[in-house]
This record gives structure tokens, sequence and C-alpha cells, in this order.
């Protein structure tokens, strides 16, 4: 059936597959089927047929892919937080990945779960001596590794400033600190509000305005107000 997948030596015998190169285990197909036939002078014939099972190879190595993969990468967190960030990765041959800290200077106040990829801090930190932290993730499939540098920056939580008004339009406003790449929203009553017309930030004092427009008026009463930071 896959006659045209091998050659044969006439005076030899060697069989090989034909190109270049071998054929993947991952692309797909893993066994094969071949005749082959001998003869002598007298053109007396013997036919064997070969089955050809491939053995899956480890030879790729995981790739992690979390926080925009790469052999570094930057994650902020809010200050008060012990989640930092799950390690993900893929491996080429399917094999099952196991996660670890491998490195970087501030590796011992890190965990991280083996299966899982989940990184934590170990426990309280003391933000107001340091606030950046360095460590050095791991994901390995029991023979090749991949590894990233992380970089975890703390940052304050957003917030809103408490009014009380008895308006339907009220101008809200807040503080927030925003990294490159980050986007600041606000919800008021169901309505979610970026940057722009209605909403502005001030990147130099770190204060959001909300101005709700009339098209959004809130009834009069209590209501929440939410401002969200979301990492690029």
């Amino acid at each position: 059936a896959d006659r045209n997948e091998f050659t044969i030596g006439a005076t030899t015998g060697e069989l090989s597959f034909t190109g270049s190169s071998g054929r993947n285990y991952e692309a797909g197909k893993t066994s094969y089927e071949v005749q082959v036939q001998v003869a002598d002078a007298n053109n007396n014939t013997d036919l064997q047929t070969i089955t050809v099972n491939l053995r899956n190879l480890n030879d790729n190595a995981p790739v992690i892919s979390s926080n925009g993969g790469g052999a570094s990468a930057q994650v902020n967190v809010f200050q008060g937080a012990t989640a930092v960030t799950t390690v993900s990765a893929s491996d080429g041959d399917g094999d099952a990945l196991t996660y670890s800290i491998s490195g970087g200077a501030d590796s011992g106040a890190f965990t991280i779960n083996s299966s899982t990829g989940a990184l934590e801090f170990t426990g309280r930190l003391d933000l107001s001596a340091k606030s950046s932290y360095a460590v050095t993730v791991q994901s390995s499939d029991g023979t090749n590794t991949d590894s990233q540098a992380l970089t975890v920056d703390f940052r304050a939580r957003p917030t809103v400033n408490t009014i009380s008004v008895r308006e339907t339009t009220p101008t809200i406003s807040g503080t927030a600190t925003l990294g490159s790449g980050d986007t600041l929203t606000v919800q008021v009553n169901g309505v979610t509000y970026s940057v722009g017309r209605d909403l502005t930030y001030n990147s130099t004092t770190k204060v959001w305005s909300l101005a709700i427009p009339s098209a959004n008026a809130l009834p009069l009463g209590s209501h929440q107000v939410v401002a969200t930071i979301t990492d690029s």
C-alpha cells in the first residue's frame, strides 16, 4: 500500500524511505506497509510483506507559551495578591510536562505547582523595600526543557473615590497606575466605559475621571463603581 514511500537497493537489499529524511511520527502516519521481492538468475522469486512501525522519539523540547512566550517576560500583579501567573507550555511529542522553578534572584519567594504550572508567592512580601522580583520557571518533558525568566512587578490597585450627590449624571473619579499597553475600564450601573470621551485618564497624576452621560443617567440611589486594569 505504501510502495511509493520506499526504495530498495537492487543488489544490497537495503530498504529505505524515499527522500533525504525519514518520516515524522508527529505527522500522523505511524505505520507503513511494503512488499519486497527477491529473484535469482533463473527468475525464481520470493515475496515478503513488511510492516514498518514508527517509534515516537522524544525529539521535541517543550515550548513555554504563557506571558507571551519567549526567553523572558514581565508579569504585573496587584499589591496583596498571592497568585502570580500560570505557566503553560506545549510539547510536539505530546509528552506530559512538569513545571519547576529553576533560578532567579528571588526564587525563594515563589512556589510553583509541578502539574498545573500555577506560580504563587510563598508568603507576604515587604513591598516598601522591594517592588520587583525575578524568578526563572522551567517546563520539562523528562528529557528536554524550556525556561522563561520572569520579572514580577507590583502595582497599586485602582481606586474609586466615594461621592454623595443627588445627581443622575455625576462625575466619578479615582486613581490607577497603568503600565505600557494596559487598559482602564470603569463599570457603573451595568455600563462599561473605556478611556475616551466620557472616561479620561491623566498619566501624570494617575487620576481617572468619568462623567456619566445623559444617555446613561443613573437612577437615584446607591451604585457600585468598579475600576479595572487589564494587563496587556
